[in-house]
């Protein structure tokens, strides 16, 4: 393995909430046919650095993160590239990149545009 990918969410005290984000961690790597863990900016754990050993130790030479947060916020403009960085600085012989945050994917437009066409939800 070369490839690998951490889904990175803020990360919430509700832990239903976090498994959301773990289940879709594991859906993503289904989807992709490559390692994909799960980690939290703050609130839980595992940490980006805590996400990031298992694969590091399977061989992954690459963690793409991929920040789960709709806005362009603090998070995404300070505390990600910092959590990165200390990654970097750690394992000084692996790449880590970090993509666009899911906010300003393209087809945001058509996510929103198919969940304001279907049907309300009233389970929740």
């Amino acid at each position: 393995m070369s490839q690998a990918y951490v889904l990175l969410a803020h990360g919430s005290r509700r832990a239903a909430s976090n498994d959301e984000v773990l289940v879709l961690a594991a859906s993503l790597g289904e989807r992709l046919q490559a390692p994909v863990a799960a980690a939290f900016i703050e609130q839980t754990q595992p940490d980006l650095a805590s996400a990031c050993e298992p694969l590091l130790a399977a061989g992954a030479s690459t963690i793409r993160v991929l920040p789960y947060l709709l806005a362009a916020g603090r998070h995404l403009a300070e505390d990600i590239p910092a959590l990165v960085d200390q990654c970097q600085q750690q394992w000084p012989h692996h790449h880590f990149t970090i993509s666009d945050h899911v906010g300003g994917a393209p087809l945001m437009v058509e996510l929103l545009a198919g969940l304001a066409s279907s049907p309300i939800n009233t389970d929740t």
